[in-house]
């Protein structure tokens, strides 16, 4: 088991399950209509301690919070087994600890739960066959009062397709205009109290590729009855949901992430993150035509190391070419690095140009503690 979502959050459940199908898994989605829960969980097996190996292994690549939950199979009862999982920061609980028998049937259908629809080539229910405790004393979780008592869930995903997306989220207090944080998408936080006279703050997802999208929200007030859920370990969350859409013509995008060695046409391997972005952004919109602007810091000439013939785009030691040349001329030959680069991924030439601006369009002071920010590369929509 991977996850656990209310009945009323079918949606999300089914999110999170194309999100791994997208990392070639092969979730499935169990629902418990006693407890209730829907489950999402990747494998099953047979043997308990092979389950158990199952787990760890999951665990060590990055399913943190993962569990094993053993359910009676026909008249052979076997315990629940649960490990305790580290305190992360994880957007997903596990289930609490309890001692379950239970029966398994598979169905080949869909499952409407009232406020969403499950549709799954296969679905496993788990029934529940405890028989209450009428002696237990359950302690009733309270919402929170405001949101600075809430965690908050940052879910983060693609309009269209619903597929959860990486990227961050930009924390600002909104009377300052001053970041006080940044997080990862699809995590939960505790959102941190701005000190101003509004106690407002503006939550920014920020997505390569996808436009903008803001929440704004008081810190001292209580959050919505439709935001507030319950998870399976039976604890309150707030769920500020952030709805992307793709860029559209006109639209720029900083390309933030993509570094350049200095002095070279020639990019830094950590930029392969974002530049898959753009290509997941052309392939997912075949009508899309772009340019590519680069941009430097300065105006000054100097030596400059192309892009050799074997095309190394992570490398300065492949067959690289070095000349001398305008700072207009690097930020022209970086752009087309990165046009170089989508092409041989197979994107048709004709939908990409370049410019090369140089340094006539620095968005900070050459000399600032953000001059860095001057050296990039903008993505602008010509068409779509």
């Amino acid at each position: 088991m991977v996850a656990a979502y209310r009945p009323d959050q079918s949606a999300i459940a089914n999110r999170f399950a194309g999100t791994l199908k997208g990392q070639r898994l092969s979730p499935q989605l169990g629902l418990d209509p006693v407890r209730p829960y829907i489950y999402v969980w990747l494998e099953k097996h047979d043997d308990r301690k092979k389950a158990v190996q199952v787990m760890e292994q999951f665990r060590r690549q990055g399913f943190d919070r993962s569990w094993v939950r053993v359910i009676q199979v026909g008249n052979k009862t076997q315990p629940v087994v649960e490990i305790t999982p580290p305190p992360v920061e994880m957007p997903l609980s596990p289930a609490p600890r309890v001692e379950v028998q239970s029966q398994q049937t598979t169905v080949a259908s869909t499952i409407d739960t009232s406020a969403q629809v499950i549709k799954s080539t296969q679905v496993t229910v788990f029934v529940d066959t405890r028989k209450p405790d009428s002696a237990r004393v359950v302690k009733k979780p309270v919402p929170p009062s405001t949101w600075l008592d809430a965690n908050t869930l940052l879910s983060v995903y693609h309009g269209t397709t619903n597929k959860l997306l990486e990227g961050e989220i930009q924390i600002i207090d909104a009377d300052r205009a001053r970041m006080m944080k940044k997080v990862k998408t699809n995590a939960r936080v505790h959102l941190p109290d701005p000190g101003s006279k509004s106690g407002k703050l503006l939550l920014i997802a920020e997505v390569f590729g996808f436009r903008k999208v803001q929440h704004e929200v008081v810190v001292s007030e209580a959050p919505g009855a439709d935001v507030v859920h319950l998870d399976d370990s039976a604890h309150y969350f707030a769920e500020l949901d952030f709805d992307l859409a793709r860029l559209h013509k006109g639209d720029i995008a900083t390309m933030y992430n993509v570094y350049f060695f200095k002095d070279a046409a020639i990019m830094q391997p950590e930029s392969r993150f974002e530049l898959n972005g753009l290509l997941d952004m052309l392939k997912e919109k075949q009508t899309y035509t772009i340019k590519l602007h680069g941009h430097t810091n300065g105006n000054s000439t100097g030596p400059i190391i192309s892009l050799g013939d074997d095309k190394n785009f992570f490398s300065l030691s492949g067959n690289t070419r070095k000349g001398f040349g305008s700072a207009k001329k690097l930020s022209l030959e970086r752009a087309e690095t990165i046009r170089e680069w989508l092409i041989a991924q197979g994107i048709d030439p004709a939908r990409i140009q370049v410019k090369g601006w140089g340094g006539s369009r620095m968005i900070h002071d050459k000399n600032s503690n953000h001059a860095h920010r001057n050296v990039r590369v903008d993505v602008e929509v010509i068409s779509e």
